[in-house]
């Protein structure tokens, strides 16, 4: 996954739009005209973790591993952990 914000057909997987993390707003909003459209979409918005390792002069093969020990760091917390977050936990926008 490249540093790049993308908006998705779900059933074609055509991109159907896509802007640098520093226009992420005028993606929402075009989300938001897709939804309204009836289309099914999915937004994709990389983390702070995968646009780092996008910015490093990495083989594909070390982002790869930086990913799986990522993922594994996330998988490895329990209950107790202050990163735990429960099944169909939800974080909520406040305006």
């Amino acid at each position: 996954m490249d540093s790049e914000v993308k908006i998705i057909h779900t059933e074609s997987e055509e991109v159907l739009f896509s802007c640098s993390l520093a226009e992420v707003d005028q993606a929402y909003k075009r989300f938001a005209e897709y939804e309204e459209m009836g289309l099914e979409v999915k937004l994709i918005v990389p983390t702070t973790a995968e646009t780092l390792v996008n910015q490093l002069d990495v083989s594909e093969e070390d982002k790869k591993r930086f990913r799986e020990s990522l993922s594994e760091e996330i998988d490895s917390h329990d209950d107790d952990s202050c990163c735990y977050k429960p099944a169909g936990f939800e974080t909520k926008k406040i305006h």
